[in-house]
């Protein structure tokens, strides 16, 4: 399935022992409740993220929000094409990046999925603004822009303050997915 590949190679970058890295792959999609991105019969529980993400862009960076609104984007646009493969594809060319932002991850939890993209819209901010239709965003979605440095990178995400209220809300979506799936 698209996106687990890079999650498989970004494993097997850290061990040469493949049994290992398969268990470190497996143990990620379960410990974080991910799988539900990767299955086609999950559409519903997706669209559910989908609207929270969308809900809390617009509570925490209203002018994000309707910026992206006004140019016809929507997070299906680029949410999914940097949680499949965990932002490694996102990250491709900054390997130590990508890295730090799966340690980011792990921390977090899954409630990781919503700061780390929402930090990553509030890095690129100031372009989003600046954007006259979906185009100008499109290289914005596909990787980093350069100019954006890993330190401007991550005060962005951790200036995303979650409350405990979308905490909450996040877990919920969780819990259902993972009474659903076991």
């Amino acid at each position: 399935i698209q996106g687990m590949s890079y999650i498989a190679g970004m494993f097997l970058l850290q061990t040469e022992d493949t049994y290992a890295a398969f268990e470190m792959f497996a143990n990620i999609l379960v410990t974080y409740h991910i799988l539900f991105l990767y299955r086609l019969d999950y559409q519903e529980t997706r669209n559910e993220f989908f609207s929270l993400f969308n809900q809390t862009l617009e509570t925490l960076y209203p002018s994000i929000s309707t910026k992206l609104k006004l140019i016809g984007s929507t997070p299906d646009h680029f949410l999914l094409k940097w949680l499949l493969p965990l932002f490694v594809q996102y990250f491709g060319e900054s390997f130590p990046i990508a890295c730090r932002i799966w340690d980011r991850l792990i921390i977090c939890g899954f409630h990781g999925l919503f700061q780390i993209p929402i930090g990553i819209l509030v890095a690129c901010q100031e372009k989003i603004e600046q954007a006259q239709e979906y185009i100008d965003c499109a290289s914005i979605f596909n990787r980093l822009p350069k100019d954006i440095t890993e330190e401007q990178l991550f005060n962005a995400i951790d200036s995303v303050k979650l409350t405990p209220q979308m905490i909450q809300q996040f877990k919920q979506i969780r819990n259902r997915q993972v009474n659903a799936t076991f």
